[in-house]
Formats: C-alpha cells, structure tokens, sequence
C-alpha cells in the first residue's frame, strides 16, 4: 500500500491579503508543485518511482493555501521493489530548497564528491561549501526541476506579490519558507551559464586531428586526453604550407578552457588560443 504525505503550499502576501489568488496562477502553481514532486522523485529514484501528488483542498484564509496528498509506492518492477516513504520525499524537498537558496540561483562553481562518505560538496558563487545527497546533484541539473520551481516561486512573488511561501508537512509538523528576497534564487541554473573560464601555458602532445569534426585535434596533457580547437591563424597557415606533424608531437600553448551548464549537463570546451611552440618527436628526443 503507497505511504501517502500531507503537504501544504502556503502563498502570503500580495493578492492573498484578501484570501485571492487569479485562477492562473493557482493552476500553475498545482500543476508546478506535482511536476518538482515528480523531478525530485526520478532524481532521487530513478524513472521506476511511483509518487502521485494529488490536490485534496483549497484554502483562501488571508492567505492562499493548498493542500497535497503525496502518495509514495515503489521503485523497480515485479519483486525487486524498495518502498519509498513520505518522510523520504520531504526530506528531499528541504534538501532541495536548501540547495536552491545556497547556490544564489547560480551553477555550483564545483561539485566534488566527500571521500568518507556519499555525500558532494558544492560550491557557490561566494566560495562557500555545503554538502548534499548525489540525487540533490542531480536534481539542481534537471531543467524541468528548475522551471517547476520558477513557477512555484518566483512567477507567484513577480505577479501576484506574494511576499512568502511556506511548504508544510503537516504530518512530521516541519516547515520550509522561502521568502521575498530569496526569489532570484529559484530558477533553472542548468541553463547554459559558465562556471569556469581560464587560460593557462600548457605543454600538449598531439595524439591526432578529426578534419570531419571542425579539425578538432586530439591532445594528451600528461594526465588526460581531450579535444581543442586549434585559433592560432599563424600556426595553421604553417601548418597548411606543408610544416610537418605527426603524433607525439609536443606544442607548447595558451589553453583556454570553459566549464558551463548545458541543459542539465557540464559541457567542457577547449580552444589554443596561441602555440608558442612546435616540438616534434625528434626534438623531444634530442632534448632528453
């Protein structure tokens, strides 16, 4: 039998001074509510997780109020099933809007993993370092979990002035508020936003070149492989009135690296922006 929570969205201020809410703002915000449920829900579970949010009653009392019945079953199929509780889901839910409010609606300038435990390390744009539950990791990078939350939060304080949203558990009788001045926070942070941008001297050895793929070259740092474009028009007109190179070649560069967000993925891109130097095999050779 599916464990079933009750939760309540209280909206305050603005509008609902006068127990009021414009119908479509109260649609919008049902219908985000159960879609950030659900976006919690395959974050934290994966795509098998069956959790139904259900409105149960509307509550216009100098505020605006609604009321949800969570109903928690089971992930996986067939015998393989763990239950998934209504505590569970509001504990994700505080995480999340903790998570929200620490990143400043901003990417996470980092997110490394805590060797002693599961949990990641996450920071924002001040510096500053909290530690989370990988699914949070994830959720924080799923465009639908941003946009539920835009429209839960920030598009209710823009248009209807609500000053104050409190989410209440009214079984475990726990809150989490988020006011006026936390709204910029709430949006979808994993658009395409740059987390790190850098250019530093770097000594490369060419591995090859994919002229089928905008003549990406293939490099090897020492430590990993990667693929650069290559924006040195001196360096290409040699290398184009027949210069030679082959693999293992070393050249020495300005690397520009840049680390950003895409649609709820971190896409790493590099260009050279200057080689300084070509040193070829035989060189490296001589050098030894």
């Amino acid at each position: 039998m599916a464990d079933k929570g009750h939760l309540v969205l209280h909206y305050r201020g603005g509008e609902t001074d006068d127990g009021e809410l414009g119908y479509y703002a109260a649609a919008t915000a049902m219908m985000a509510f159960g879609d950030f449920v659900g976006a919690m829900s395959r974050a934290s579970f994966g795509a098998g997780a069956k959790v139904e949010t259900k409105v149960s009653s509307v509550s216009p009392t100098g505020s605006m109020s609604f009321e949800f019945l969570v109903y928690a079953a089971a992930i996986g199929q067939a015998a393989l099933l763990t239950p998934v509780t209504a505590s569970e889901i509001w504990g994700i839910l505080k995480d999340s809007i903790r998570a929200w409010k620490f990143l400043k609606g901003k990417p996470p300038e980092s997110i490394v993993k805590n060797q002693d435990n599961d949990n990641f390390g996450l920071t924002n744009i001040n510096g500053d370092v909290e530690y989370f539950t990988q699914n949070i990791t994830v959720l924080i990078n799923d465009p639908k979990a941003g946009d539920a939350l835009e429209q839960l939060i920030q598009k209710p304080m823009d248009q209807a002035g609500i000053t104050e949203i409190e989410i209440e558990d009214k079984d475990l009788k726990d809150v989490v508020t988020v006011v006026r001045e936390d709204r910029d926070c709430f949006t979808d942070i994993s658009r395409d936003q740059t987390v790190i941008e850098s250019t530093v001297e770097k000594a490369l050895y060419i591995e090859s070149i994919k002229f089928r793929d905008g003549n990406k070259w293939e490099f090897y740092d020492g430590q990993s492989r990667f693929s650069a474009s290559i924006d040195d028009e001196v360096f290409l007109a040699r290398i184009n009135s027949g210069e030679p190179f082959s693999k293992g070649d070393m050249l020495i560069v300005d690397l520009y690296s840049e680390q950003k967000y895409s649609r709820g993925k971190l896409v790493v891109k590099h260009e050279i922006k200057r080689v300084k130097k070509h040193i070829n095999k035989s060189e490296q050779l001589d050098l030894d």
